[in-house]
């Protein structure tokens, strides 16, 4: 079969777990003997390259976006420029689509704004449209988060619904956020499938649970204000001085923000920006442990790589972790709260569990290895799982008008 993969960004640099997600999807797909073709707005290199002995090609928008891009005609924080650019790398990528080789089995959508290409290539096709659903509407107005106000949330959830309209299979990476979509859209609720993300890229384990001066505090997050930083650092605040260092990798707009938490709270701060997959998962290894403070997430790639790596996680108790943390037996929960920062995990509770981390090694090892014995799905399963489904179904019955 051969697949088009539509994704906001890719490797090697991806800013989103769902640029990973894509790169540990079409690796799978290779390796089954399936053929796919990766086109993303963002992607280092050149606008066209191959991966997986050939099997892969990835184009993006490159030049043809950037020099029409309407972020560069004005100010990129209102909704009209924000939705016109990113509706512009959909045509900046009509190109490369038609230069490469027709035909497509498969039109395999992972960003609602590529709704519009993602239809009108699976009409070309006359193939299926699949969804994967990263990040809905509906999950963040359940979990009492908005979009920033410089993305038009109306048009993203027209997109949205637009596209599963048009889906033949509509796949969610958790029960919770397939019970979501069916309670929320009970008239696609036939299309949804629960399809759990595989760990590409598996870490090695810790070899050591003991700690050397104060406890390594790992977060591996975009820096936003929807992901509980703030209460995070507060928390941490907590803690005697010289308790704890945290450890901040990733990229975004709040770390002016945080510095400034940090240095109210008395808590030393590392930030280490966007790093390539391959340094992550070394961190996990070499951190004490790691909090995912997000109270929203559909699935949560950090803290399946952090488990895999046998790191103890402290992790909110929103329903697309506790589908994977057993409380006290391979991780610690903590509840969501609403304060001055925001919503995020509660700064009492993130405390407590990191204060019990750093007073028993026994602890941090049994919840660790715990953690690590959790079955991972391979890429290659995990992309058979899909083509499994796929041809389990009646498509034809399923075609949208």
């Amino acid at each position: 079969m051969r697949f088009l993969e539509l994704t906001n960004d890719f490797p090697p640099n991806p800013m989103f777990g769902a640029g990973i997600h894509v790169a540990d999807l079409v690796k799978g797909l290779a390796e089954n003997g399936h053929r796919a073709l990766v086109a993303t707005r963002k992607a280092d290199g050149p606008v066209r390259r191959t991966l997986h002995g050939g099997l892969v090609e990835v184009v993006n928008a490159g030049e043809r976006h950037d020099a029409d891009s309407p972020l560069s005609k004005g100010d990129h924080l209102h909704p009209r420029w924000f939705m016109a650019d990113r509706l512009a790398y959909n045509h900046a990528l009509l190109g490369p689509l038609d230069e490469s080789e027709s035909g497509f089995d498969i039109v395999h959508n992972h960003d609602p704004i590529m709704v519009p290409l993602a239809c009108e290539a699976a009409e070309a096709n006359d193939a299926p449209l699949l969804t994967t659903v990263h990040l809905a509407d509906v999950v963040m107005e359940r979990s009492g988060v908005s979009r920033p106000r410089w993305i038009d949330r109306h048009v993203m959830r027209a997109l949205e619904l637009e596209g599963y309209r048009r889906s033949s299979l509509i796949l969610a990476p958790s029960e919770a956020t397939a019970g979501l979509l069916r309670d929320e859209y009970p008239w696609c609720a036939d299309k949804v499938a629960v399809v759990e993300l595989p760990c590409g890229d598996r870490p090695s384990a810790k070899t050591s649970y003991e700690m050397a001066g104060p406890a390594q505090i790992l977060v591996v997050s975009r820096l936003d204000p929807n992901k509980g930083l703030v209460p995070l650092i507060q928390a941490l605040g907590e803690l005697p001085p010289g308790t704890v260092e945290c450890t901040v990798i990733g990229a975004g707009g709040m770390r002016e923000r945080l510095r400034e938490a940090a240095a109210a709270a008395g808590v030393t701060l590392h930030f280490r920006g966007a790093l390539p997959r391959e340094e992550v998962l070394g961190a996990y290894r070499e951190a004490d442990l790691l909090v995912a403070p997000s109270p929203l997430e559909t699935y949560g790639l950090v803290l399946q790589e952090a488990m895999g790596a046998g790191l103890p996680v402290v992790a909110t108790d929103i329903p697309a972790f506790t589908e994977r943390i057993d409380d006290g037996v391979n991780g610690l929960l903590v509840p969501v709260a609403s304060g001055e920062a925001g919503l995020g995990p509660d700064v009492s509770a993130v405390a407590a569990a990191v204060r019990r981390l750093i007073a028993s090694a026994d602890l941090r090892r049994d919840l660790g290895k715990a953690a690590r014995e959790r079955e991972i799905k391979s890429t290659r399963a995990y992309a058979d799982e899909i083509v499994t489904t796929l041809r389990a179904m009646d498509l034809d019955a399923w075609q949208s008008a």
